[in-house]
């Protein structure tokens, strides 16, 4: 269960005019994202030498508020409206989500090889309004890397994470036009550290660097989980 706090910045220029200012506009957004619910199931005991397989089925909602429903704002030019932008920046993606996917995981001590792949189904909905029904684009995704274990506690991992996001398409409410946007890569090179303070506690850093257009360019994540028991 997430709470997400979001801070978006765009800089801008006038367009088709003389000027070095630019204009900084900045929107956030904070509250309870999109709480997920998953399962985890091996699906073997294998023999010294070979891969373990895990199954895993994730569920997502759509509990935070979405892109449809956070405020606006207009964007004026000469006392007339030319567009919108956020005033407030959303905390969930809008649509409910299933994922099926298969893990592997083969110990080579001190070494361990691991891999994913999996498809994300997002259900379409109709976001009310001017604009209808909108079904966003499927995912398809594969990862796979290696860990290696410097000690008991302490261990980093490199590997690389490739998703293909499908075509989404919109229909309005009368359906006058029907726009259907192309399929996206992105894919990310991914840098990992870990260190367990004890059995409870723990630290993990990511590191990404995208090596697709699509992809951000550098994302960093620090995650400390707790368990309880």
């Amino acid at each position: 269960m997430p709470y997400v706090w979001r801070r978006d910045e765009v800089r801008q220029r006038a367009l088709l005019e003389p000027t070095s200012d630019d204009v900084i506009i900045d929107s956030d957004g904070d509250g309870i994202g999109d709480i997920e619910a998953a399962l985890h199931y091996q699906l073997n005991m294998p023999d010294p030498g070979n891969a373990y397989y895990i199954g895993n089925l994730r569920v997502k909602s759509r509990t935070g508020d979405d892109i449809f429903e956070v405020e606006r704002e207009f964007v004026m030019d000469d006392d007339v409206i030319v567009g919108q932008r956020l005033a407030e920046q959303p905390t969930g993606s809008g649509f409910w989500a299933l994922e099926p996917s298969l893990t592997f995981i083969l110990p080579t001590d001190p070494a361990v090889f691991f891999g994913n792949i999996g498809y994300t189904w997002n259900f379409e909905r109709d976001v009310g309004g001017d604009i209808g029904r909108v079904d966003p684009g499927d995912f398809l995704n594969l990862s796979f890397g290696m860990g290696f274990g410097v000690n008991e506690k302490t261990s980093f991992s490199m590997g690389y994470d490739h998703t293909v996001v499908f075509d989404t398409e919109y229909k309005d409410l009368e359906a006058t036009q029907n726009v259907e946007f192309d399929r996206v890569h992105v894919g990310n090179l991914l840098l990992g550290f870990s260190h367990r303070f004890s059995k409870t506690r723990s630290l993990n850093i990511s590191l990404g660097i995208g090596v697709t257009e699509e992809a951000p360019d550098v994302q960093l994540t620090l995650k400390m989980p707790l368990k309880l028991f």
